[in-house]
């Protein structure tokens, strides 16, 4: 069983990267450390209680048309505890005429490669809806009652993605595609809209320290979309006594972030980001805002499996 696991997944990566698909840029999250399911769909199979995540991110303040972008998600596992299920909604709103709403549903199964260490796999499916408003932004100009180019336009596409993970309590590793490939409906000729690229990640992280007092995270991530630049996402944060988490990251081409983590009430987690352009637009903008909320409901049967992230 574990070795037809593996060869799946395998098989899975290359095919993957030898897919060219169109694309646009998806949201991106500075607390992907704390929300990394949001990236790799097998991150559902790292804990059994049942979790909802909200978060928010208001990007480049004080930026006419800057994206902005809200999630919502609940995982949970079932009672075998190796199989994990949940669904992710993103609302994301790019510049002041596109937006997409999307619903993903998300499956994860894990297997035991030692006591400690376990390999899991997750897919992610759903449905995106496109939309802009050029006729309502551009209403004024003599040409948006006659040129297609300025008619609003809506796409519906079905989005497939997927996840590897190598983990324990304390170090992950893992590759995924959670915007692998897009089914898309046949639009007319003309289409403003753009094609929508498939998105791949590479991600590791450890935790070092063994008192509850101090404990030391360095954290990356890889990424690399078709006909752009590998973008790489460098993170260090440490915690103190088991509550906060407070720590900083540089992501290549954009920003440095501080990032932080605080658990409110034993399960409650609250954390947030803040980003400050390296680009020229720290000179129009004021940086960007990320805030989480993250609820744990561990269940009366469920021996929870503990680790951190």
């Amino acid at each position: 069983m574990k070795s037809l696991l593996v060869k799946g997944c395998i098989f899975i990566l290359v095919i993957s990267f030898a897919q060219t698909v169109s694309g646009q840029q998806k949201a991106i999250f500075s607390q992907y450390m704390f929300l990394p399911s949001a990236i790799n769909p097998a991150f559902a199979g790292t804990d059994n209680a049942f979790r909802v995540t909200l978060s928010a991110r208001q990007q480049w303040v004080g930026y006419t048309g800057a994206p902005n972008t809200q999630t919502f998600s609940a995982l949970t596992s079932l009672k075998n505890e190796r199989t994990f299920v949940g669904g992710q909604l993103v609302r994301d709103q790019i510049g002041e005429v596109l937006t997409e709403n999307n619903g993903q549903a998300i499956l994860a199964q894990s297997i035991n490669l030692t006591e400690k260490n376990k390999f899991t796999v997750g897919i992610n499916a759903g449905i995106s809806q496109l939309s802009d408003s050029y006729a309502e932004l551009y209403q004024q100009s003599p040409l948006s009652a006659s040129d297609p180019l300025f008619f609003n336009q809506n796409r519906t596409l079905v989005n497939i993605g997927w996840g590897m993970l190598i983990h324990s309590q304390r170090w992950y590793a893992g590759l995924s595609s959670p915007q692998f490939k897009y089914l898309d409906e046949k639009n007319s000729a003309g289409s403003k809209q753009p094609c929508l690229r498939s998105h791949y990640f590479a991600m590791a992280g450890y935790v070092f320290g063994q008192t509850d007092a101090f404990k030391i995270k360095p954290n990356f991530l890889f990424k690399y979309v078709d006909g752009a630049p590998v973008q790489a996402d460098f993170n260090c944060s440490v915690l103190l006594q088991e509550k906060f988490w407070i720590g900083a990251s540089y992501r290549s081409f954009d920003s440095l972030n501080l990032v932080m983590q605080l658990t409110i009430h034993q399960n409650w987690q609250l954390g947030y980001a803040y980003d400050f352009p390296v680009t020229a637009l720290s000179h129009t903008t004021s940086g960007t805002h990320e805030l989480m909320l993250q609820m744990r409901f561990p269940g009366k049967n469920k021996q929870i499996l503990k680790c951190y992230f």
